[in-house]
């Protein structure tokens, strides 16, 4: 019998008539995959996958999708989940899963045809603003919206990247690469939100003056280079959230071609893995000042020692984090899927040694685990449908 965490070990080549994958991470050790049958025989390799599975134990083993551009992979058919398609599934060399992984994968079996119409439509709205400043931090959001706009303007939109102490110096040298690897224009601007009493005092409100600093500076450059259009990468999905942000985008007419073109998170990744962006899985990020908890004020000091701690886990090994600034206190926020190697005694005593070098007196594992924007948890503000 399957169980919810791992796969019983399959025969060398099993054919499977459809499939559905989910995501379960009810432990918070593993990502799973639950597999099953439909009939049909469509033929089609445009959705065609691989999965491998590999035993770790002798009993079970986890379930890992492999990209198209992995050699040696084999594809027993494929096609619109609708219609019905064939997929092989053979032992193998497994990846890591992760959840962008398995989104990626449902987005892709679900309605190819629909997602490149979703990616003509946003193709469409860049066309026609013509001249585009792309707000642009290295996000696997921003660094879509960049490498389209590029794809319909050319030089004729400029990504243009924030040189605040807010991000991450290691971010700073991705998204360098990253605009280096396709040829698109970039240049950085200077932005002074930590010269802003506003800013700093860090209300529910601080995203609102970070974005406006963000947006005023953009839109001095746009009237120096004639670029009547500031772009930003908010998706469909944000629009619930409460992001004050997008507040600022209203103010300075910012516009979101991700949402015009109805683009979910997921979307965005599965079209950025189809075009061979290497943002397509990386980890969901926000700025350094999103980790210290409102009402404490933001520096320099705090979020450059939230910087030193999130480059050490990363240099541990762990791909999706944050590190919770409180006072004497740090509190480590660590991906569920990820949380099993985070308890261990051995772990323990490395995190101590250095967030304790960092000058923090205590230092905690957040058990529910790592989940975007869990400061906000203590606002307990209701959004209005307008935000």
């Amino acid at each position: 019998m399957y169980s919810s965490l791992a796969l019983p070990l399959l025969p060398e080549t099993m054919m499977i008539r459809s499939i559905e994958v989910l995501y379960a991470a009810a432990t918070g050790l593993y990502a799973s995959a639950f597999v099953w049958a439909r009939k049909g025989s469509l033929r089609s390799p445009r959705a065609a996958q691989a999965a491998r599975i590999r035993s770790n134990t002798p009993e079970t083993g986890d379930l890992a999708v492999i990209q198209n551009s992995v050699p040696h992979r084999r594809f027993c058919g494929g096609g619109d989940v609708r219609s019905g398609f064939e997929l092989c599934l053979q032992p193998g060399p497994a990846v890591p899963v992760t959840y962008n992984l398995i989104m990626a994968l449902v987005v892709a079996l679900s309605s190819p045809a629909a997602l490149h119409e979703k990616q003509e439509k946003l193709f469409s709205v860049l066309r026609g603003l013509e001249r585009v400043l792309v707000a642009y931090s290295g996000g696997a959001d921003s660094a879509y919206l960049a490498w389209a706009a590029h794809q319909v303007l050319g030089d004729r939109a400029l990504a243009v990247t924030a040189d605040s102490s807010s991000m991450p110096e290691s971010h700073k040298r991705d998204a360098e690469a990253f605009v280096a690897q396709f040829g698109i224009a970039h240049e950085y601007i200077e932005t002074r939100e930590f010269e802003n009493p506003d800013y700093l005092k860090n209300d529910a409100n601080r995203c609102f003056h970070c974005k406006d600093e963000l947006f005023t500076r953009l839109e001095e450059v746009g009237r120096a280079r004639q670029i009547p259009n500031i772009v930003y990468g908010v998706n469909a999905d944000d629009l619930g959230d409460y992001r004050p942000g997008q507040n600022a985008a209203k103010v300075h007419q910012a516009k979101a071609p991700l949402v015009e073109a109805g683009l979910t998170k997921a979307e965005i990744r599965e079209l950025s893995r189809q075009a061979g962006l290497p943002t397509w899985d990386r980890p969901a990020s926000a700025c350094l000042s999103s980790r210290i908890p409102y009402g404490t004020p933001v520096t320099i000091e705090n979020v450059k020692t939230v910087e030193a701690g999130e480059e050490e886990l990363k240099a541990l090994g762990f791909r999706q984090f944050r590190v919770r600034y409180h006072g004497e206190l740090v509190r480590l926020e660590i991906a569920g899927d990820e949380m099993a190697k985070a308890l261990t005694s051995e772990m323990a005593g490395m995190f101590t040694r250095i967030f304790k070098s960092l000058g923090f007196k205590y230092v905690t594992l957040d058990l529910e685990g790592y989940r975007q924007g869990s400061m906000n948890e203590v606002l307990n503000l209701k959004i209005s449908s307008q935000e």
